[in-house]
């Protein structure tokens, strides 16, 4: 189904949108110490933003339900943290895999999950209701 062409300009902004968090997670990959929170929960509370932006880039949905399936996807990526997939498969702290996958469980990152996806909503609904556009 192809997307209707009034939803151009809203796909390209979230697509810019998507670059820029994207360049602000590496930042704080690169930049902020391990132990800081910015680096250990402000990383979680944006990585959500960026999964949302990237997804209305995609493919333009409902800002709620998308919200919803973020947070169910988030949080069951953290629950599957507390079996330490990557180690028991023998993938080596820093490779690619562990630091995606994870490797420590924290209740307050479902926490931020929840905060950066409400926000996200939050900003995607006020700016369809200040320029009167549809995500569909």
């Amino acid at each position: 189904m192809a997307v209707k062409t009034a939803n151009r300009p809203y796909r390209i902004g979230m697509g810019f949108a998507s670059m820029a968090l994207f360049a602000v997670e590496c930042a704080i990959e690169q930049f902020c110490p391990s132990s800081s929170f910015i680096r250990g929960y402000g990383g979680d509370f944006l990585v959500v933003i960026l999964i949302y932006t990237v997804v209305q880039a995609i493919r333009p949905v409902p800002a709620i339900p998308a919200g919803c399936v973020i947070v169910l996807f988030a949080t069951a990526v953290e629950i599957v943290q507390l079996f330490d997939p990557a180690q028991r498969l023998g993938f080596e702290p820093g490779s690619l895999v562990h630091i995606l996958v994870g490797s420590t469980f924290s209740a307050l990152d479902i926490g931020m999950y929840v905060a950066g996806t409400v926000v996200a909503v939050a900003l995607d609904l006020a700016q369809q209701k200040i320029f009167r556009t549809k995500t569909l």
